[in-house]
């Protein structure tokens, strides 16, 4: 009898390599493209012995572009070379549905796009109208289908940021305290639902990745339209939410056997100084949905924003430990350290 496949899950945050930090009055930053090229290097062999691994792209990869209109923040772009340094990492799917995607048009996306075509690595939640944007990216590994769909709330970002039938863009969830409670679009919320219902019938393993709450220099608390985001996905049928934007880390869900991670903190975030702490999530799984384990590994990003995987033994690993398990007793989660492998199992108690 043939053995059953089990694979993994990886997924890490806001993610933004070696480029040029642009301000909206003009002044710019550039980073050190060679100190960028070595910012994944102590993460890698993690994301090697991963099958699926996944992070937020902050920023387009790019030489193209100009800068858009109407934007109060900081402007992300990556130097061109940067989607080969993913790929080497063993970076294989990212999230494009976020507020700095945009920061240089359409054409740096589109580009952007095209670059990572160029070295296989998947994408989801934008595209040239809503109907692309709304599209999962789909891995096949070891006889299974994993999907991912990606998604962001409006919070922070320019106007005009809503892929339409004839308009490029990103694909959205409105957040509006002039919506009637829960404040959130009725019609985006019915078409991530159908989505991810879709999806669960054509995959072995379905993750959603979205960008929300609220950013405010890095903030642990959740937001409520991130609880009920992620409560209608898994509802829908989502194995896993990974959420990002906050720039801090927020505490993991267990719902109905699901695992929701409200956000994953920061992974690598060239020319910034947001919290140091950040964790790899992992799920095991094997067909037609079968969640075998949730965990985390700890993460410290230094200050040449490279992340490493700390032991939960070590000062900086214990930080991160007992972080997340001061934050995951609000949703009745506890913690339990495997030394062997530096991995945090969690469960609902």
């Amino acid at each position: 009898m043939k053995a059953e496949s089990i694979l993994t899950f990886s997924a890490v945050g806001d993610t933004y390599l070696a480029g040029i930090r642009r301000w909206p009055d003009g002044y710019f930053v550039l980073a050190d493209e060679e100190i960028g090229k070595k910012a994944l290097n102590k993460v890698a062999s993690y994301f090697l012995n991963s099958d699926v691994n996944f992070c937020n792209l902050e920023g387009v990869i790019t030489n193209s572009g100009r800068p858009i209109a109407g934007k109060s923040n900081a402007y992300l772009l990556s130097y061109p070379g940067m989607t080969r340094i993913l790929k080497k990492a063993g970076i294989n799917v990212v999230a494009l549905a976020n507020n700095h995607i945009l920061d240089y048009r359409w054409e740096a996306l589109a580009d952007t796009m095209a670059r990572l075509d160029k070295v296989g690595i998947k994408y989801s939640g934008a595209g040239k109208n809503l109907a692309e944007a709304r599209k999962p990216a789909i891995i096949e590994k070891e006889g299974m289908t994993i999907g991912l769909l990606s998604y962001t709330t409006n919070l922070n970002l320019p106007m005009g940021f809503k892929a339409s039938e004839s308009k490029p863009g990103l694909n959205p969830i409105r957040v509006s305290p002039f919506f009637v409670p829960d404040h959130i679009n009725k019609e985006d919320i019915e078409v991530m639902r159908e989505d991810i219902s879709k999806w669960h019938k054509k995959t072995d393993f379905l993750a959603i990745s979205c960008h929300w709450g609220v950013s405010d220099q890095g903030t642990q608390t959740v937001a409520r339209h991130q609880e009920i985001i992620a409560h209608y996905a898994v509802d829908a049928g989502a194995d896993m939410v990974i959420g990002h934007h906050t720039h801090a880390l927020q505490p993991i869900e267990l719902y109905k056997g699901k695992a929701i991670a409200y956000s994953l903190g920061n992974f690598s975030l060239s020319l910034s100084s947001y919290q140091s702490e950040g964790i790899i999530m992992q799920c095991v799984f094997s067909k037609n949905h079968k969640i075998k384990e949730f965990k985390f590994l700890p993460l410290y990003i230094n200050k040449n924003n490279q992340p490493a995987v700390v032991s939960p033994e070590e000062e900086d690993g214990k930080k991160v430990v007992e972080l997340m398990q001061k934050l995951c007793t609000q949703y009745d989660v506890t913690l339990k350290v495997k030394l062997e492998t530096n991995a945090v199992i969690f469960s609902a108690q």
